[in-house]
C-alpha cells in the first residue's frame, strides 16, 4: 500500500504548498461570492471580456465600428433590441425598420444606452449588459396594453440586455 507523500515545511515544496494552499483559503469566499451572488455582492452582469465602464454598464463590441463618436448634445440614430436577461425580447425597432433618434446626454433614453451610446462609433454594434439602476430601475416598465397595470414588459428592479448598433451620427 502507498501513502501519499508527505512535504515536511521547512522544505522549499513543503513550503510552496503551504503557502498556495493558504492564498487559496483566503480567495475562495470572493470566488463563493461570484458563484453565489447577494444582493450585498452581486455577481457582474454579462461574460467576462466585457468593458465595464465607471457606472457599472459593461458591452462588448460584435461589429467594430469606423466611424465618429458622437458628442453629448448630439443627435444619433441606433437600432435596439432590449432583452431581459432570460433572453424574452421587450422592445425593438426591428418591428419598424426605423432607428431610435434621440439626443446623447438629453435623458431620453434609459442611462444605461446612452452611455454605452455616447462611447461607440458610427457602424459598430455591441451587447450592452445594463443594471437595472441605470436601466428602468425599481418602476419598471408596465405594459400599457393590459387592463389594470399589473403586467410589466420589463419588471422592477430587472436587469436588461441591448443589442445596440449606431447608425449615424448628426453633424
Amino acid at each position: 500500500m502507498r501513502y501519499p507523500m508527505r512535504l515536511p515545511l521547512f522544505s522549499p515544496f513543503g513550503a510552496a504548498f503551504a503557502l498556495g494552499a493558504s492564498l487559496l483559503l483566503l480567495t475562495a469566499p470572493a470566488a463563493l461570492a461570484q458563484l453565489n451572488p447577494t444582493p450585498a455582492n452581486p455577481a457582474p452582469l454579462g461574460p467576462p471580456d466585457t468593458v465595464q465602464l465607471k457606472s457599472g454598464v459593461r458591452y462588448v463590441t460584435t461589429v467594430p465600428g469606423t466611424g465618429e463618436r458622437p458628442a453629448a448634445g448630439q443627435k444619433v440614430w441606433v437600432h435596439y433590441t432590449g432583452r431581459l436577461t432570460d433572453g424574452h425580447i421587450f422592445d425593438t425597432s426591428n418591428i419598424t425598420g426605423k432607428p431610435l433618434k434621440f439626443t446623447v446626454g438629453a435623458q431620453q433614453v434609459i442611462p444605461g444606452v446612452d452611455q454605452v451610446v455616447a462611447v461607440m462609433k458610427v457602424g459598430q454594434k455591441v451587447t450592452a449588459f445594463i443594471p437595472a439602476a441605470l436601466g428602468y430601475g425599481p418602476v419598471g416598465q408596465p405594459d400599457d396594453a393590459e387592463e389594470g397595470g399589473n403586467a410589466y414588459r420589463v419588471p422592477p428592479n430587472a436587469d436588461t440586455v441591448f443589442e445596440l448598433e449606431l447608425v449615424r451620427v448628426a453633424k
